[in-house]
């Protein structure tokens, strides 16, 4: 069956997918192979070139517009290839990239015309206004809650404000003293700010996010990185000091800005990114920083009191105050919520220890501990107490021919009809699978039997129809028990349940056994046990068109376990366990076991459950259970890729190891409905190869020798031989 994924594990997948796709992209290897080569073009002619020379001009007003010219058409189209909050992002990127690029263009054009570009010009409103759609991608761009963004805002404002207003005062001012304020002070001034604010914002809301940085997302945040720091580089070298050189080397950090914008636009038009939620709780860091900055504000406000700009000093500190104010309750909030969600999950979590998720029954931990507790109350009472074990007929059948939802549609549907007809004390729970269990308190054999009886009625009585609307006629196997009549203790009581639930499967299914009412007649006439499972083995041999070839493995076993030294008692063992070793196949459909074509991986599984069900059969008599584990272990490997347990070769008996490989050379030598019988000399051959593998390499070995006196012998042991021609030729 295919492993359930939950949709987290999807869109991780998509998103891993997603990054190991890129690196194999052909047009995005070029392009950045592109940019790269570009980017050190740039560079090399920046520094070449003089600032204000013609040539230079060309260099940094007109080769460094054409990367950014494609810009805000890609965005666009960006926007039209995304969905939701990205198609939003790509949208308010574009409405940035047509502002920035309007901007340089305007710039350049001043830069041209005049030897120098005034404080303030028809491109500096342009680039403050280009921050707006910044600002607003960066926020719809990177997926936060509202609670979170709020704290991410607050506390990029709070440390804006301490490094604005501080670096202005220890930094800025001692270097400006005397000259005169003024508009474009103003304006140069106001990008470090804007800049400030956009970095810590990016900051505090990539470790905040709640999901992770799609590629694309990732290189326009780098972007805007990039430029924060040029720009805080050129208000300081430039507008304050006047280096136009280094103006002119810091075109190559803005150029970097474009083309990391181009690639990440590029990213987005081939490929369709996916927002994947983070495994982590995303971690709260701003709140540290914005205590510094709510320090820093106040240092900053007993500057300006210090100075006599009362005002300013109580603005500044009653921003302070009410920010940190703010950002505590936020913090708090965000806890009782975390405290609420945590007592939520725990609550779910101890729900889902005890149920079911697909019934809403109990489960079988939940009824595990019931029973416990039951029972002592049981024995400290001198109470009779019941326990059923239902188990649906053929439902392995169901998932197989109609697909597991099917199967689901049934197991939902048992639970609804189970639970009116019992008693509104009595327990009732999924056990595994197709089995549930019923908890019977204070209930005699009798009423136990006529519980048993209304669960069997209630789901045979009518059809169940599925979610495709397809009807199914299902019936359900009850096993009771009761303490103290049939048992006493825990365990006790459920193994007796259980061997009546095998009891009514072995009997012909949709029926109820209570109790050891049938065991106590075996055990008194055990010749009629003995009868009963013969006749059991030699109906899946008809079944399986192989008449008498368990009495002919069972010879078999018996020669292989003699020739190997073991004792009478295990020559025993291994000659009963051989002849019933396929009796669990009454648990498997007959249309499954007469199939004339090659069986599904479906339909082995269930064929893999026999030896367990076969085990389970045989320990109904008394005589036999010795031989139950021997039965349940015929088809595991040394190797330890054998069923139903998966043992390897220490936990396997010799016996079992005996049985394994008689059945094997059967299966062999027998014609199938899809394949003639292999050749002698091709069943040799495997068991050789498989040698100390699937088989035990002394057992072969034995086996090898018994087969060749088999073939040349005269006496008993030819019988043997001629009964597996006789199947051959049938």
């Amino acid at each position: 069956m295919t492993p359930i994924t939950t949709s987290h594990e999807r869109r991780v997948e998509r998103a891993r997918a997603l990054r190991r796709r890129l690196p194999a992209d052909p047009l995005l290897v070029v392009a950045t192979l592109l940019a790269v080569a570009w980017l050190g073009g740039f560079a090399m002619a920046t520094v070449l070139t003089g600032a204000s020379s013609p040539a230079g001009k060309l260099v940094g007003d007109g080769l460094y517009l054409l990367p950014e010219l494609p810009l805000p058409f890609l965005a666009l189209l960006a926007a039209r290839r995304q969905q939701g909050r990205l198609r939003l992002f790509w949208a308010l990127l574009a409405g940035f990239a047509v502002l920035w690029v309007s901007a340089d263009a305007v710039w350049g054009v001043l830069d041209v015309v005049r030897d120098t570009v005034p404080d303030v010009s028809a491109a500096d409103p342009l680039y403050i206004a280009s921050y707006a759609f910044a600002l607003a991608a960066i926020v719809v761009g990177v997926r936060i809650s509202w609670p979170r963004l709020i704290r991410s805002l607050l506390d990029a404002a709070v440390i804006g404000v301490a490094l604005g207003v501080g670096g202005w005062q220890l930094l800025l001012a001692p270097l400006l003293h005397g000259a005169q304020a003024d508009l474009g002070l103003a304006v140069s001034l106001s990008y470090p700010v804007l800049d400030i604010v956009t970095v810590f914002l990016l900051l505090t809301l990539v470790i905040a996010a709640e999901t992770v940085i799609a590629p694309s997302v990732a290189l326009i945040v780098g972007s805007f990185a990039v430029v924060s720091v040029v720009d805080g580089l050129y208000t300081y070298f430039v507008s304050i000091h006047g280096r136009d050189r280094v103006g002119a080397l810091l075109n190559i950090g803005w150029e970097a800005q474009a083309l990391l914008f181009g690639l990440g636009c590029l990213i987005a038009l081939r490929h369709q990114t996916d927002t994947t939620p983070r495994l982590s709780e995303p971690r709260d860091v701003g709140l540290l920083p914005l205590l510094a900055g709510v320090v820093g504000v106040f240092v900053t406000a007993g500057f300006e009191l210090r100075h006599n700009n009362e005002v300013e000093a109580i603005v500044l500190a009653a921003f302070a105050f009410g920010a940190l104010v703010a950002r505590l309750m936020l913090t708090a909030r965000t806890q009782r919520e975390l405290a609420r969600e945590l007592e939520r999950a725990l609550t779910e979590q101890e729900r889902l220890a005890i149920s079911d998720a697909l019934t809403g029954l109990h489960n079988r931990r939940f009824f595990d501990q019931a029973l416990e507790l039951e029972v002592a109350r049981s024995e400290r009472a001198d109470a009779s107490l019941g326990v059923l074990v239902l188990d649906l007929d053929h439902f392995k059948w169901i998932n197989d021919r109609y697909g597991h939802q099917a199967g689901d549609d049934v197991l939902v549907e048992i639970a609804r009809r189970l639970e009116p007809v019992v008693r509104g004390g009595d327990l009732i729970a999924r056990y595994g699978g197709e089995e549930f269990v019923v908890l019977l308190p204070d209930t005699p054999p009798a009423l136990v039997r006529e519980v048993a009886e209304r669960c069997r009625r209630a789901v045979s009585s009518r059809p169940f129809v599925t979610q495709t609307g397809l009807q199914l006629a299902v019936t359900v196997s009850v096993g009771g028990a009761n303490q103290p009549e049939h048992a006493r203790g825990l365990d006790d009581l459920v193994h007796v349940a259980d061997k009546a639930l095998y009891r009514a499967k072995a009997l012909g299914r949709d029926q109820v056994q209570v109790g050891l009412e049938h065991e106590i007649e075996l055990e008194v006439h055990s010749s009629s046990a003995h009868e009963f499972l013969q006749r059991l083995g030699d109906e899946i041999d008809r079944a399986q068109g192989r008449s008498e070839l368990s009495r002919t493995i069972s010879r078999w076993a018996e020669l292989v376990a003699r020739e190997m030294g073991l004792g009478s008692e295990a020559q025993r063992r291994c000659s009963v366990a051989a002849r019933f070793h396929d009796i669990g196949k009454i648990a498997v459909p007959a249309s499954i076991l007469r199939k004339r074509a090659q069986l599904t991986s479906q339909e082995w599984e269930l064929v893999r459950e026999h030896p367990e069900h076969g085990a389970r059969l045989v320990a109904l008599v008394p005589e036999f259970r010795d031989v139950a584990a021997l039965i349940r272990d015929h088809h595991e490997r040394p190797d330890g890729s054998g069923y139903p347990a998966g043992k390897c070769a220490s936990e396997i008996s010799q016996e079992a190891a005996i049985i394994s490989v008689c059945d094997a050379w059967a299966a062999m030598r027998t014609p199938r409905a899809y394949r003639a019988a292999h050749p002698r000399e091709y069943a040799r051959a495997e068991l050789l190869r498989c040698r100390s593998s699937q088989f035990d390499a002394a057992v072969v070995d034995a086996f090898l020798v018994i087969e060749e006196q088999l073939r040349d012998s005269d006496e008993g042991g030819l019988l043997a031989a001629l009964a597996i021609e006789n199947l051959q030729q049938s």
